[in-house]
């Protein structure tokens, strides 16, 4: 998994990728998460840009910790790692 920002934008906006799809919309992202098998791992490091939520769509987002106990209610592992 991975954000990238879309250049150009303001306010700055980001897609987020899961195996090479991108998605702009957090309920997408959700949708492709519950479609994962059970089982799955999902891993997003950020490197040396800490993220608090995922950045998709507009204030108030989805916070890691909202976005990890979905994944678990959906069987899929999620870590996040930034820093390096």
């Amino acid at each position: 998994m991975s954000a990238l920002r879309v250049p150009n934008t303001q306010p700055i906006q980001y897609t987020m990728k899961i195996d090479g799809v991108a998605f702009t919309a957090l309920e997408d992202l959700k949708s492709a998460v519950v479609r994962l098998p059970a089982g799955s791992k999902l891993v997003w490091d950020s490197g040396c840009f800490w993220f608090r939520d995922i950045p998709l769509g507009a204030q108030p987002r989805m916070t890691m910790s909202s976005f990890k106990q979905f994944c678990q209610e959906h069987q899929i592992e999620f870590n996040y790692y930034f820093g390096y």
